[in-house]
């Protein structure tokens, strides 16, 4: 298959052994590649008789069919049972580590088992080493790559977990490329229980062939030039997502306390502040023309990092977030979820259910609590479970816990857009914000008008509405096949233009579609394996409650009839199952529930 080397390598820790496997045309034409090429292959290795952190649950890194051939293509995926959730796990992260294994002649990686000792993998051109990973085994994130990098090569590129993920903080998150992350679901927890510190991989073999290879040269040169004269470019290369914070407050969409609160000092965190206050540096992803990473003293921050350890926990010093945001990423920690469990543990103290716990806008006790996370030291330890586990440890009502199906909610407040409240309680891993990132629509930055989805009021609950939110969600479930940035200045044509080029037949957006469709209804299939229920597709109350100030004041959405028109024109019976008529149109006989 064009695109592809057309093979992964399973790798078994417990054994040291490694095996290929040969990735069947099929799949990669119904799946295309990265988190939905990751589903498939991991439909039958992932049950609820295998617990998460056990030895035989898998974990895989994947490339995808665009990766390295087109423009915002560096990027990879990780996918496995999320130890968070007990539910589909998968991740993505930007930076050169998916381009070093694609470069390397596999397209993936497929791990199992556990080492007897802490160990990381070395892998040059395909060829797999096991080594010795005593000495790295509680370092940070940047001291691991570095050292890595002088034992290997220096061009190597490492992905690794920190002491968070040592530790199985049940949100540990992967690091490569120095404070680059697949971020969500806990996966860095997973590679922790395997004994395995971290991946380094040289590519020097080459992407592989592709079907026509001079249209795709064109289409990359046509789209560099749209690139470089879209105004966006110049406000993604100045602020990258930090230029989000001011706007996302106007909507209401940038939360505060917990939630609670719709008014706050946004100024103090905002982009144009820290571009002020500090020198900040560009850094771009492999195949990036906007380059919209920031680092700030050092330390890689986005608009989620700002926002989950600043407003959200009540604190507005920019130095106290930074060291927050750094220890993160040196830790292996999900910023997100860090956020919001501390928040949680803020918002209780307030309440008065904890009686010596932190107080928001404490920035001294924000940092205690991360470490003692990480250390799973008092507090911590309780936190370390993420935010649905620490309601029931301390008593507390599960409506009070600002999480979905186990995955906490991200820093776009559900009640600033209704479709971001339908995207979190259907999304395949809970709470997530790029699955769909509908709010784009709405503030009419990423329309997608090819396929009839066009910015509307953004309380609007209407069916019409709603299905525009299910064609939305299932276009961008394949920018995590592709693998593709999120925040990418590319069209739905122009990936069905890199498409057609790269393996010779003719892809419309409308296919695109139809491709993600399959790919959510089948980690749909996963998930009620592993035991979710239509009620587990729900928002809490705690981001439900109208705000009485701010942009979102009055409004709260109604999940219930919005889930209600979603499973209707999804082809989902009222438990919550994709019908035999779906799964036949979808043609996904093959993965049985």
């Amino acid at each position: 298959m064009m695109g592809f080397h057309g093979k992964v390598l399973e790798v078994n820790l417990k054994n040291s052994s490694v095996r290929e496997i040969e990735i069947k045309e099929e799949l990669i034409r119904k799946f295309v590649g990265g988190c939905g090429l990751g589903a498939a292959l991991l439909y039958n290795k992932i049950s609820s008789n295998i617990p998460p952190l056990s030895s035989e649950s898998p974990i895989a890194f994947l490339t995808g069919m665009f990766t390295g051939l087109t423009p915002f293509s560096g990027r990879h995926a990780v996918v496995g049972r999320s130890p968070l959730t007990n539910l589909w796990g998968e991740s993505t992260s930007g930076g050169f580590f998916g381009v070093a294994i694609k470069k390397s002649g596999i397209d993936g990686i497929i791990i199992t088992g556990k080492a007897e000792k802490p160990v990381y993998l070395y892998i040059a051109n395909g060829e797999v080493e096991f080594r010795n990973a005593k000495e790295l085994w509680g370092k940070n994130t940047s001291e691991t790559i570095e050292i890595i990098n002088k034992e290997t090569d220096k061009k190597a590129r490492v992905a690794c977990i920190g002491p968070a993920g040592e530790n199985l903080v049940k949100y540990a998150c992967i690091v490569n490329d120095t404070h680059r992350a697949a971020g969500r679901t806990g996966l860095g927890a997973l590679m922790g229980s395997k004994n395995l510190k971290a991946i380094a991989v040289l590519g020097e073999i080459g992407l592989p062939d592709v079907a026509d290879e001079k249209s795709l040269k064109e289409y990359y040169g046509e789209l560099l030039e749209k690139v470089a004269s879209n105004p966006a470019r110049e406000l993604w290369h100045t602020y990258g997502t930090l230029m989000y914070t001011t706007q996302g407050y106007e909507l209401g969409d940038t939360p505060s306390k917990y939630f609670t609160e719709g008014v706050f000092p946004a100024f103090k965190i905002s982009g144009e502040t820290m571009l002020e206050k500090y020198e900040v540096k560009s850094e771009g992803c492999a195949n990036c023309p906007v380059i919209c990473g920031h680092r700030v003293r050092g330390v890689k921050m986005e608009y989620e990092s700002v926002s989950s350890l600043g407003s959200l926990c009540g604190v507005y010093d920019l130095d106290v977030i930074l060291d927050a945001a750094n220890y993160c990423n040196e830790a292996g920690l999900d910023v997100i979820s860090s956020g919001v469990t501390v928040a949680f543990a803020m918002y209780l103290t307030e309440k008065g259910v904890l009686k010596d716990g932190i107080k928001f806008g404490d920035g001294k006790a924000l940092l205690e609590t991360l470490r003692n996370i990480v250390k799973r030291e008092g507090l911590g330890n309780i936190l370390a479970e993420g935010t649905r586990s620490a309601a029931k440890t301390f008593g507390v009502d599960l409506e009070e816990a600002a999480n979905v199906k186990g995955l906490e909610i991200p820093m776009h407040d559900p009640r600033a857009f209704s479709m971001m409240a339908l995207t979190y309680v259907t999304s395949s891993r809970g709470a997530c914000h790029l699955h769909s990132d509908y709010f784009t629509v709405d503030i009419a930055a990423a329309p997608v008008p090819e396929l009839g989805v066009l910015p509307t009021n953004r309380f609007d609950e209407s069916e019409d509405k709603i299905k525009m939110q299910v064609i939305h969600q299932s276009a961008k479930e394949v920018w995590n096949s592709y693998i593709l940035c999120m925040l990418g200045l590319i069209s739905i044509n122009d990936a069905a233009k890199f498409h057609s080029a790269i393996i010779g037949e003719s892809i419309t957006p409308t296919d695109i579609a139809k491709i993600g469709e399959r790919t959510y209804m089948l980690k749909r299939m996963i998930n009620i394996r592993l035991g979710m229920r239509r009620e587990d597709e729900k928002l809490p109350q705690i981001v439900r409650r109208p705000l009485k100030k701010g942009g979102t004041k009055g409004y709260s959405p109604n999940v219930e009839k919005m889930l209600d028109i979603y499973y209707k024109i999804r082809g989902i019976d009222e438990k919550g199952h994709p019908t035999k008529e779906k799964l036949e149109e979808l043609d996904l006989k093959d993965f049985s529930l």
